[in-house]
């Protein structure tokens, strides 16, 4: 059977690369807020916009971290999402991982730019991941594009890499570049890919 384009894309690269439990513990030792006192990150301003149009209990987000769940709630100015933004700053509840893969980047050629507005890791207890993007493409002389993206990660051996606090610097530059590929990847697919087209959902 004829592997998927993202499966056979992952392989290349990698061989030429590497040749509520509520999301808020009780006295946490977070790093301080930003100076301006507004939360940091490219999932604040969606998540804030989330919860202004939904009570306390929303979940907004949900975690793995080995075999156990965590969601994040909307919650109040003393627990959950609303605290954390208040009090702690966004970027300091993800991994160097998520906020490296949450960065905007324009591809190799320049020709097409990756905005990238929110992301949201889901970790599986198998060492898998689902990584669900919203990004605005921008291309020259071309109207720009948001849309939403999912893209399946199923390569166990950088598990580590996702949740450690401290990852070696070169698999965390190594999982960035298998994740900008597969999203380019993606986008030049989806016109005719059926299994792209599903990965992919136009916002505007």
């Amino acid at each position: 059977m004829r592997l998927n384009v993202f499966r056979a894309l992952y392989a290349a690269l990698a061989a030429a690369i590497t040749t509520s439990a509520l999301l808020m513990p009780a006295g946490s030792a977070s790093a301080a807020p930003d100076p301006s006192g507004r939360a940091i990150g490219v999932a604040a301003d969606s998540i804030d916009a989330t919860c202004k149009s939904h009570n306390r209990n929303y979940i907004v987000r949900k975690y793995y971290r080995g075999p156990r769940l965590y969601t994040l709630r909307c919650g109040t100015q003393t627990w959950g999402w609303r605290h954390i933004k208040a009090r702690h700053g966004w970027n300091n509840t993800q991994t160097p991982a998520e906020q490296a893969l949450a960065r905007s980047y324009t591809t190799g050629d320049r020709s097409v730019r990756f905005n990238i507005e929110d992301l949201s890791v889901d970790h599986r207890p198998n060492g898998h991941a689902v990584l669900t993007y919203q990004i605005t493409v921008e291309r020259q002389g071309r109207q720009d594009e948001r849309w939403a993206v999912t893209l399946p990660w199923e390569d166990r051996s950088f598990a580590d890499v996702f949740v450690s606090p401290a990852p070696d610097p070169e698999r965390l530059q190594q999982l960035v570049h298998l994740v900008h590929a597969l999203l380019e990847e993606w986008w030049d697919t989806k016109a005719h890919n059926r299994q792209s087209a599903k990965m992919g959902r136009r916002l505007f």
